[in-house]
């Protein structure tokens, strides 16, 4: 069992956050947390949006976070992928996607962007992010579907991340 910083047990944590140490080993307040896809996640069949079951975290009030969404997905043509991120009222997002161009600031609980998939393939999209939460506090919660309600599976597979880091 590995201690550190005051006795934080390693394998106390398990449900697939990463804990980033600064150069001396120690836990730094300014490191992102990573939240990690510890399973494949299927969506059949389906255009309503769902909560994902890792990809979230707790948003305190009044503040900003700096976000980097890397989603690995397989899906196909017919069904299509969408996701969205639902946050806490007033709370507004920018994203930027890469490639792309940036999205203009979203307010009120989501963000959703359609993506266009050209063919059976695995898709590896990564956005970056910014949420800034006003007076409540809550979850910043990913979630996604089929964008064409298809009966074949579209998955979010294990591996995709949610980085999240207070910026002020």
């Amino acid at each position: 069992m590995g201690f550190i910083a005051g006795g934080l047990a390693l394998s106390n944590i398990i449900d697939g956050t990463s804990i980033i140490l600064d150069s001396n080993g120690l836990i730094s307040t300014a490191a992102a947390m990573v939240k990690c896809k510890t399973a494949d996640e299927i969506v059949n069949n389906s255009s309503v949006l769902q909560d994902d079951n890792h990809l979230f975290f707790a948003c305190a009030a009044n503040t900003t976070y700096a976000l980097e969404l890397i989603m690995y997905i397989d899906a196909k043509a017919s069904s299509d992928f969408k996701f969205a991120f639902s946050v806490p009222a007033g709370a507004t997002i920018i994203s930027k996607s890469f490639p792309g161009a940036l999205n203009t600031a979203v307010a009120d609980a989501t963000i959703e962007d359609p993506t266009t998939i050209a063919a059976p393939l695995v898709l590896l999209l990564r956005y970056n992010l910014i949420l800034s939460v006003g007076a409540n506090a809550g979850t910043c919660q990913l979630q996604w579907a089929q964008n064409n309600a298809a009966v074949e599976d579209t998955t979010m597979k294990i591996g995709s991340t949610l980085s999240y880091k207070e910026i002020v």
